[in-house]
């Protein structure tokens, strides 16, 4: 049997007490971090006229199936549009048509110009013009190598179907104040290769169910564009004795107690002792969202 040279058994020891002492002075936080709206706008009256340019005869495919399946696509993102606006009473939604007898002058899909837009806020009275520029389904594979039951590898196709919509969204004077993408995504199938990393994939057309769902998924999440979003975060603190007082209120999400108990010890005569105190301080400004003096701290702790 082999046994280990003091010397090797003295490195572990060390090497294993070194391990416990980081980890007894390093903890962790959790704290709900809040995002600005991705479209902002301050206007009080949140009125929206919708349009879509989508158009089946633009598709580049003539197969009348997946057209079907794309149509019935697009009238499903425009449900759970309606009804993710209804169920809002911050905003209003009119999905009614336009048509270029209402607008007095020639209007076409492909270009939308301000006095376009600004005229058809003006004739259905809203605030704001939102467009479906387009809308497309597609499916995402990844190749995976797998081990089957007689032990031999073998490739395997994951197919995710992926749905898309570009939106845009103008005020009433005609100017664009934002274009984004949505996208949801859900695994469909593993299939598997049959050489060169091809499979048949998926009918789209089968796919009806599936599709619907992700497209409803895209019109009635997108109102949340409008809102701040909340996400958990966790991040790391330097739980040293010295800055034992501040643990329980970071236990209990008090950050400006633990900031007011920790910040005396950025000026501690130990270097190693303030470049903790600014690290933890950068942590807990992020806390409550003053990130200016979230990065102020961040900067200080590398200059030690």
């Amino acid at each position: 049997m082999r046994t280990l040279s003091f010397k090797k058994i003295i490195r572990f020891l060390l090497l294993l007490t070194l391990t416990v002492n980081l980890n007894s002075c390093i903890s962790f936080f959790n704290f709900t971090k809040i995002s600005p709206p991705e479209i902002d706008i301050k206007n009080d009256d949140r009125s929206f006229q919708y349009i879509s340019l989508y158009d089946e005869t633009n598709l580049d495919f003539d197969n009348e199936k997946r057209i079907e399946v794309y149509n019935s696509g697009v009238k499903t993102l425009q449900k759970g549009l309606q009804e993710s606006f209804i169920a809002d009473s911050n905003f209003s939604l009119s999905l009614k048509n336009i048509t270029q007898e209402q607008l007095s002058f020639p209007f076409t899909n492909e270009q939308l110009t301000p006095e376009i837009i600004s005229n058809i806020c003006l004739i259905n009275s809203t605030s704001f013009l939102l467009v479906l520029e387009s809308y497309d389904i597609n499916y995402e594979k990844t190749i995976e190598k797998i081990e089957n039951e007689d032990g031999e590898n073998e490739k395997i196709a994951n197919y995710y179907l992926v749905v898309s919509a570009d939106f845009s969204v103008y005020n009433n004077k005609g100017l664009l104040i934002d274009k984004s993408t949505s996208v949801q995504k859900k695994f469909i199938d593993s299939r598997e290769v049959i050489a060169l990393n091809i499979a048949i994939r998926p009918f789209y057309s089968t796919k009806k169910e599936e599709i619907n769902e992700l497209s409803y998924e895209i019109g009635f999440n997108y109102i949340n564009k409008y809102y701040p979003s909340k996400q958990i975060e966790s991040r790391m603190y330097y739980s040293h004795k010295a800055f034992a007082k501040a643990k329980p209120y970071i236990k209990n999400e008090n950050w400006l107690e633990a900031i007011n108990i920790i910040l005396p010890f950025a000026n501690a005569a130990d270097p190693k002792i303030s470049k903790k105190a600014a690290h933890n301080l950068s942590v807990l400004y992020e806390a409550i969202g003053d990130m200016a003096k979230s990065d102020y701290w961040y900067n200080k702790s590398e200059e030690f």
